[in-house]
């Protein structure tokens, strides 16, 4: 892949991940991924480029793991609402709210995907998860098998497991 010097156009596009990677001798590289990959100074790839492209789904599927995002469900603000009413998860219903995340399994069938979403599928339940009061997951549940996760307003993917009995119960 190409690698140029960087020079900042103060790019404010949404859709930018960025963060800083820490090396094992201690070292540590900021990391911005948008329209290109930059590491430190410099650019990594051409726009469009098909490594680039490659780059930046490796990336994003390692910071958007189902790992990643369940630990972040134990720490930050949640709030689930259904149609009439949101109440907040206290830390135990956090950590039962994990545990159902960590292991429900992903959906890759684009065929299973698409039956559930064919069918305007209104979410029963939406969680919504807060850093600093500023949204920035939601997890949509659609039955008892079913639910999504949306990073800002991006699809992340859909698993299988049961959330909806646990947000049904008397929490």
């Amino acid at each position: 892949m190409p690698k140029f010097k960087y020079i900042n156009t103060n790019d404010n596009a949404e859709d930018k991940i960025y963060g800083y990677i820490y090396l094992l001798d201690g070292n540590k590289y900021y990391y911005e991924i948008n329209n290109n990959l930059i590491i430190d100074d410099f650019i990594y790839g051409i726009n469009q480029s098909k490594d680039l492209e490659d780059a930046k789904s490796l990336i994003r599927r390692l910071i958007f793991s189902k790992t990643n995002i369940s630990k972040v469900l134990l720490k930050d603000k949640i709030i689930a609402f259904n149609e009439n009413t949101g109440f907040l998860l206290n830390q135990k219903e956090k950590i039962k709210l994990y545990d159902i995340f960590k292991n429900a399994k992903e959906v890759d069938s684009s065929k299973e995907i698409s039956a559930l979403f064919e069918g305007n599928n209104t979410p029963l339940y939406i969680i919504r998860v807060f850093d600093n009061d500023s949204e920035f997951l939601t997890i949509n549940i659609y039955n008892e098998k079913y639910f999504s996760v949306y990073y800002l307003d991006s699809f992340l993917y859909l698993l299988k497991g049961n959330l909806l009995s646990f947000l049904k119960k008397p929490l």
